[in-house]
């Protein structure tokens, strides 16, 4: 919710960049951070060009799968919507080669969770669905609603410091080691 509140969508969420850092100051020593910013867009940026598509297809929505132009947060909402199904059930909510996975996206019906995985949760089962409904304004609306809800589900503790994006100049700084006859200058 942090980087959409500043205008910011991620594009391409996926378990590849999703990741789990430590971090003290969280009950149970870990936090959830998304990296990969590489294919974002931000604010009313107009960089992005019509019916241009970008992202990974099992995890795109279906504006997204008709173009990258007509997004916004919600999209990226659908995304991890895929990424929690996949996680509760071992697959994605649609499979097949590129045409099949892009169709499934804009007009297939995801199964539900529950129907592949029954320890999951009606709650959860309802949440996920809601993730991947078809129509943008039937999804939850912020990622702030999608944190709500998984908090009332117990997923996330509640109380969490929100994330913090990193200062750029952190982003940018890598680790350097001057090695022989290296003068140490970069």
């Amino acid at each position: 919710d942090y980087a959409h509140t500043r205008g910011v969508l991620h594009r391409d969420l996926k378990p590849d960049n999703i990741y789990l850092v430590p971090d003290p100051a969280v009950p149970s020593g870990e936090r959830v951070k998304v990296l990969d910013f590489g294919l974002a867009r931000i604010g009313a940026s107009k960089h992005t060009m019509m019916n241009t598509v970008f992202g990974t297809p099992r995890y795109m929505s279906p504006e997204q799968c008709r173009s990258a132009a007509l997004i916004d947060q919600r999209s990226d909402i659908y995304s991890l919507g895929c990424v929690l199904f996949e996680l509760v059930t071992g697959r994605p909510p649609f499979d097949g080669d590129l045409r099949t996975i892009i169709d499934g996206h804009q007009r297939g019906i995801p199964p539900r969770a529950r129907m592949l995985s029954p320890e999951v949760s009606g709650a959860l089962d309802e949440l996920i669905a809601q993730m991947l409904a078809k129509d943008p304004n039937a999804r939850p609306q912020t990622m702030a609603e999608v944190q709500t809800a998984l908090q009332a589900l117990g997923a996330v503790s509640p109380g969490v410091a929100a994330t913090m994006m990193p200062v750029a100049a952190d982003l940018i700084r890598l680790p350097y080691s001057p090695g022989p006859g290296d003068s140490g200058l970069m």
